[in-house]
């Protein structure tokens, strides 16, 4: 069994026993599956803002207004926007 494969049924035992506490085995009866999601990287997630931002840039675009940002306004909106509590949750 690879140290890979080890850590995550380690990871997931330890997140169902949390579950475990939590919710009452009716519910857990119910479910079929728990899925366990590892954070993005940094990269990952400034991705995910230069799509955001492109969006943007085109919407103003279409009122003749001109955007540009550079990596670094990437890096401060990233920056200032990202919460990793909050990141695990589900939100819009």
């Amino acid at each position: 069994m690879s140290q890979l494969h080890t850590r995550t049924v380690n990871h997931h035992s330890a997140v169902f026993v949390q579950v475990q506490k939590h919710f009452k085995p009716e519910f857990l009866n119910r479910l079929s599956e728990i899925v366990i999601f590892e954070p993005l990287s940094h990269d990952k997630l400034k991705e995910v803002v230069k799509i955001q931002v492109e969006g943007i840039v085109a919407g103003v675009a279409d009122k003749g207004i001109s955007l540009h940002t550079s990596d670094a306004a990437l890096d401060v909106i990233l920056s200032e926007s990202y919460n990793p509590v909050s990141a695990s949750s589900s939100q819009p």
